[in-house]
């Protein structure tokens, strides 16, 4: 293998040789096979099973489907159906009534009395069921089952007695005593009022009079499908003593199929033990007239649960998924039809972005092959060029080489060599910083040491005659002087005491400035710091006529700190609150404890500070503007001095103030030494 000489300290085509001939064949078509089998295998298998998961997820939403509609049948039938069962509050056969003797005209008002209360039962039925379009009620007595009406006042058994239709129950003006069929003749024949039905012999009339309810067979009329409902009626002994029966409109049942669909195209539909159809998914033009019969209603006669046809041809010639359930004892049977096509989109659309996903990854693996043969040759020249570039100080790591040879071995064992070599040189300059730094640091802490000695120099030589000041100016106000005198004097001393105040916020930002730390600590109890605090400031409450109220904690608890800081920390304060607090305003101090903390809050109806100046508020030698306004004197340390004084002790404090209504600050100190 030969080197290829370089003049440049970049890299590029020109220094890289691609093998020719055979060898870049060879590796074109071993990419090619070994990118592309793995994916058609794999595209195979997800496909195989996607198809299965999809035949899995079409039967589970079909049965799914045809459960839930026929439940949604049977409820409609059986809610009719519940609401016939009726049972009369009374113990005899026919109900006895004072007024009426049981001679043969008291009999024949007891048998009156019971007309009516069918009829009343009929129209409460009609009234509350808008699908029934008939009710009767049938007479089951027979002459040996009661002693209190003789034979020739019954109907014979299987007779009906009051027959009530949503016509005659709608219409205001019908006469309902056309509707009896009771006691007007000496002997009560089967034939007698011949206009209504007679059928002893029924399965209707046997369902009912054994107790037990009857559902018969949808029909068609010309206003469509019907089903006959029936139920006996019982006396509070349990006892037949009648049935009723009803015509009940399966017209409800369109708008129950209306919205049954699968995916976009699939539909159900209901059909009778004919094969007629009942009701369909809206905008399924299926026939109304014609019976529907394919092998999957040959498989529902024989069983009671779901059947599939699997795939299978609809009445349309399409091919579909197929599969239906018998609805009970209802003899209707739901059937599901799903457009194979439409079933299966997705796995068709999946299918062909495989496809498209495959012929994508095959150009790739083409062009992929073409590169790779033909920077076979590469390595080489980048550990030529990386060899360069450490020559001339720069270390950065080259690119890994994954050739597996003694390539990669040269090409690990160059990197590491540059990262040693740029470990070596960042440590060198590592080290210059800290030199550098070092420098800085020493600089800076002289001339803080030197500010913090001129501050406390300063301040206390400021002391001596401040206080000398002081005293004789308040041995003037003692004298009798005159008023212009007194005024001037007063203006001195109120210089003395802002001058005097300046060199106490000097000597306290000496004392406890950045980086402040209790060295000594103490129990020290708040409620007991502010009271000294407020009687300090008592006189200047008075004078300016302010309202203070101090609400201590419930229980007095000291904190681990210290006396003199904490006593600095709310005089600051508490001074601000009354300086800047215009007369007949409000200072109030709260103090609560907390779990691990004692929280004063300290709040003012003051002038506030302006909120874009929130953020500079503990900032050292900061005054707020509207501050200047009001008091032109100040040094702006006072709550420099309490942040710090705070953070010494490890505690919190914030504020929260609008202008010119005031400020609320809140100063938390731990209870235990941190």
């Amino acid at each position: 293998m030969k080197f290829v000489p370089k003049t440049k300290n970049t890299y590029g085509d020109e220094h890289i040789h691609p093998a020719k001939g055979g060898i870049r064949q060879k590796l074109l078509r071993n990419f090619v096979i070994l990118g592309l089998v793995p994916i058609i295998a794999l595209s195979i298998a997800g496909t195989i099973f996607l198809v299965i998961s999809r035949q899995e997820s079409i039967e589970e939403t079909e049965n799914l489907l045809l459960k839930q509609k026929a439940e949604e049948v049977s409820r409609f039938i059986d809610e009719t159906i519940d609401a016939f069962e009726v049972q009369v509050g009374y113990e005899f056969i026919v109900p006895p009534s004072s007024g009426y003797p049981l001679s043969e005209t008291g009999i024949a008002a007891l048998y009156d009395f019971r007309l009516d209360a069918q009829l009343f039962l009929l129209q409460s039925l009609l009234s509350t069921n808008r699908n029934l379009v008939e009710a009767a009620f049938i007479n089951t007595l027979r002459t040996e089952e009661t002693d209190t009406i003789p034979k020739k006042q019954l109907p014979p058994p299987g007779k009906e007695t009051r027959v009530l239709t949503r016509q005659q129950f709608e219409n205001p003006d019908f006469n309902y005593n056309l509707l009896d069929c009771g006691l007007g003749h000496e002997v009560l024949a089967a034939g007698d009022c011949e206009y209504y039905a007679f059928y002893p012999s029924s399965e209707l009339f046997k369902q009912i009079a054994a107790g037990k309810n009857y559902i018969g067979r949808p029909y068609k009329t010309l206003e469509g499908y019907f089903i006959t409902l029936g139920a006996p009626v019982k006396n509070s002994n349990g006892k037949v003593i009648g049935g009723i029966r009803g015509e009940l409109s399966l017209k409800p049942l369109e708008r129950i199929f209306a919205q049954a669909t699968l995916g976009t195209r699939g539909y159900a539909y209901l059909i009778d033990d004919s094969g007629f159809l009942i009701a369909a998914t809206a905008g399924k033009n299926l026939p109304k007239d014609t019976t529907i019969k394919n092998t999957l209603t040959e498989k529902l006669d024989k069983s009671v649960g779901v059947v599939s046809a699997g795939v299978s041809r609809n009445i349309f010639g399409d091919t579909v998924i197929a599969s239906a359930i018998p609805v009970g004892r209802l003899n209707l049977a739901i059937i599901t039809e799903w457009p194979y096509s439409d079933a299966y989109s997705v796995v068709y659309s999946l299918v062909n972005q495989a496809a498209v996903f495959i012929l994508i990854i095959l150009a790739a693996t083409v062009i992929l092959s073409r590169v790779l043969a033909r920077q076979i040759t590469r390595p080489v020249n980048i550990l030529q060029f990386a060899a360069s570039k450490i020559g001339k100080g720069d270390f950065e790591p080259i690119s890994e080489i994954k050739t597996g040879d003694e390539l990669e071995f040269l090409a690990h064992s160059l990197n590491k060599m540059a990262q040693s070599l740029k470990e070596i040189e960042e440590l060198r300059k590592q080290a210059l910083q800290a030199q550098l730094l070092e420098a800085s640091l020493a600089r800076e802490k002289e001339l803080v040491e030197i500010k913090d000695s001129f501050l406390d120099t300063a301040s206390h030589q400021l002391r001596t005659p401040v206080s000398a000041i002081r005293w004789q100016l308040e041995l003037l106000q003692s004298e009798k002087i005159s008023d212009t005198a007194k005024e001037l004097v007063q203006g001195a001393y109120e210089h003395v005491e802002f001058l005097s105040e300046i060199s106490s916020d000097l000597i306290n930002a000496a004392s406890y400035g950045a980086g402040y730390q209790v060295k000594n600590f103490t129990d020290v109890s708040l409620t007991k710091v502010i009271d000294e605090v407020l009687t300090q400031f008592s006189s200047q409450v008075e004078q300016a006529k302010l309202k203070i109220s101090n609400i201590p904690a419930e229980k007095d608890v000291s904190v681990s700190g210290s006396y003199p800081a904490l006593r600095v920390l709310f005089e600051n304060i508490i001074r601000n609150a009354i300086r800047y607090t215009k007369s007949e305003g409000q200072v109030t101090i709260t103090t609560i404890n907390q779990a691990d903390s004692v929280e004063v809050r300290v709040a003012d109806t003051g002038i506030g500070i302006p909120a874009e100046e929130h953020k500079m508020l503990f900032r050292q030698f900061f005054r707020a503007t509207n501050a200047i306004e009001t008091r032109n004197v100040g040094t702006g340390l006072g709550l420099y001095i309490a942040k710090n004084i705070v953070d010494g002790h490890k505690g919190n404090i914030w504020f929260i103030s609008e202008r010119d209504k005031g400020t609320t600050l809140f100063i938390s100190i731990p209870v235990k030494r941190q």
